[in-house]
C-alpha cells in the first residue's frame, strides 16, 4: 500500500485490519483509476484511540464526483465486504470525497457516497462532511495512499467547532429522545460520551476521542459528574444490548448533565465557557453559519440529507423539520437486524404508526408476528408491545409516534420522567 513518506508501514496496531485497508484501497484504486486523489484513515484511529471497540472511519479523496459506473462498483464492493466472518470488514464506515469539497468550507453539509458502519447498502449523506469530520482529517488524518491531507484540505476554525457545538448541545436530548429512549442502557452511556465530546470541543476549539474527551472531562468537569463519566469510561466495551437497563440513577444524572452543558455553551457556568464565535469571513473562502433557521417556517429536506443516527438506522425526520405535534422518524434496517428493542410506550402513552416504504419486515404486536411489505400500514396504541426483525431483507419505513391530546415535547418529558422514577 502507497503511504506518505516518513509514515509506518502499518497504519494500525491490527495485522488484520492493515490486510484490510491494503486490499480496499487497491481495489478502490482499480474502479477509480485516474479519479483517485488518496485514501484516509479518520475517527479514532486517526485521533491514536481505534480499539476493537472502534470502528474503522476511512475517507476516500476523489478528483471528480464520481461517476454512475464507478458508483457502481463501488456499491458493490461494500455490499460484498460485511458478509465476510472477519471482524474489521463488518466495522468499515466511510465516504468518497470530492478534492474540490475538501478545499473550501463553502462545501460543508454537501452530501457524499457514504456507507455506514457494517452496512452493505451505501447512501448519499453528509454524515463525514461536518466540522468535526473535517478538523480531524485535516489535523490528523493518516494517508493510506496519496499525498497528506494538511496539503489541501481546508482548516476548520476553533469558532466554527464551537459554533456546531453549540447548536448540537442546545438540543441534544430533544433529538436524542426523538429516535431512541432510555430504556437501554446503551443510550444512557452513548449520550454521557457524546455529552463529554461536545464539551472538550466547545471548550478547546478541538476534536478528541470518545475515550479522550471522557477522560478530560472527569478532571475538567465539576467533581459531581466524575461518577457518571467513570461508568461511561469503564462500560464503554459493553456496546449495544437490547436488553441491558440503565443502572438505578444514571439516566437522571445524564439529563442533569445534559442541562449542565446547555448552561456551558449559553455562558452561565464559566469553567468551561467561551466567547462566542464572531461574525464575518473565516478562511477557504466560507462564512460561518448563522444560528440555526426558525423551526415554524415551512422546510422541505431530502432522507439522504439526514444524518443517520445509531449507525444509521434511524433518522431524525421531525427534529430535522421542526415538528412538535407528534415525533416522525424514517428507520432503516438491514437483512438480519435483531437490535430493534421490544417496547410498549406505556410510561408515556404514545402511540404509533408505522408506514412500509420499500423491503419487508416482521412487526411483532403482542407476540403475534405480522408481515409487512411496501405500503403496508401499522397501528399500534400504547400499552401493547411491537418489535421488528427483518429475515428475509432490508427495510426503510415511516414511524409516527404521539400521544393524544399532547405536543410530542410532552412525550419527551414523560420519557425523561418515567426513566429516572
Amino acid at each position: 500500500m502507497a503511504t506518505a513518506p516518513g509514515l509506518p508501514s502499518a497504519p494500525t496496531v491490527f495485522p488484520e485490519l492493515n490486510d484490510l485497508l491494503e486490499e480496499v484501497i487497491g481495489r478502490v484504486t482499480s474502479i477509480l483509476a485516474e479519479n483517485f486523489v488518496g485514501a484516509y484513515l479518520t475517527g479514532s484511529f486517526a485521533l491514536g484511540a481505534g480499539d476493537l471497540h472502534s470502528d474503522c472511519d476511512f475517507l476516500v479523496v476523489t478528483r471528480e464526483p464520481v461517476s454512475a459506473e464507478q458508483e457502481h462498483a463501488l456499491r458493490e464492493l461494500h455490499d460484498e465486504l460485511p458478509t465476510r466472518a472477519e471482524h474489521w470488514a463488518q466495522h468499515l464506515e466511510g465516504s468518497y470525497a470530492p478534492k474540490r469539497d475538501l478545499e473550501t468550507l463553502a462545501a460543508l453539509g454537501q452530501r457524499w457516497l457514504y456507507v455506514d458502519h457494517g452496512w452493505r447498502e451505501m447512501q448519499w449523506s453528509n454524515h463525514c462532511n461536518r466540522e468535526e469530520v473535517r478538523w480531524t482529517l485535516q489535523a490528523h488524518g493518516i494517508p493510506l495512499a496519496g499525498p497528506h491531507p494538511a496539503e489541501f484540505v481546508c482548516e476548520v476554525p476553533a469558532d466554527a467547532l464551537r459554533r456546531s457545538m453549540r447548536r448540537q448541545i442546545e438540543t441534544f436530548l430533544p433529538d436524542l429522545l426523538g429516535w431512541i429512549s432510555f430504556d437501554t442502557a446503551w443510550t444512557q452511556r452513548y449520550a454521557v460520551t457524546t455529552l463529554c465530546r461536545m464539551l472538550y470541543t466547545f471548550d478547546s476549539g478541538e476534536v478528541a476521542s470518545k475515550q479522550a474527551a471522557l477522560r478530560w472531562a472527569k478532571q475538567a468537569l465539576p467533581p459531581e459528574w466524575h461518577p457518571l463519566i467513570g461508568q461511561a469510561l469503564d462500560e464503554r466495551s459493553l456496546g449495544w444490548d437490547p436488553d441491558e437497563r440503565p443502572r438505578p440513577g444514571t439516566v437522571e444524572a445524564t439529563t442533569e448533565l445534559a442541562r449542565y452543558a446547555q448552561t456551558v455553551v449559553a455562558g452561565t457556568v464559566t469553567e468551561l465557557a467561551r466567547p462566542g464565535p464572531t461574525a464575518g469571513q473565516v478562511p477557504c473562502g466560507a462564512t460561518i453559519p448563522t444560528e440555526g433557521a426558525d423551526m415554524s417556517e415551512p422546510k422541505v429536506v431530502h432522507i439522504d440529507d439526514i444524518e443517520g443516527a445509531h449507525g444509521g438506522v434511524f433518522k431524525p425526520l421531525g427534529s430535522t423539520l421542526g415538528v412538535t405535534a407528534f415525533g416522525v422518524n424514517v428507520e432503516q434496517f438491514q437483512q438480519g437486524h435483531e437490535g430493534y428493542p421490544d417496547h410498549d410506550h406505556a410510561s408515556d402513552g404514545q402511540e404509533e404508526v408505522y408506514y412500509v416504504i420499500s423491503g419487508q419486515a416482521t412487526l411483532t404486536i403482542d407476540g403475534t408476528e405480522h408481515v409487512l411489505r411496501p405500503g403496508s400500514v401499522a397501528y399500534v396504541p400504547s400499552g401493547h408491545s411491537r418489535r421488528f426483525t427483518t429475515p428475509n431483507g432490508p427495510v426503510q419505513l415511516l414511524a409516527i409516534g404521539g400521544t393524544p391530546n399532547a405536543p410530542f415535547s410532552d412525550v419527551i418529558a414523560a420519557r425523561q420522567k418515567a426513566a429516572t422514577t
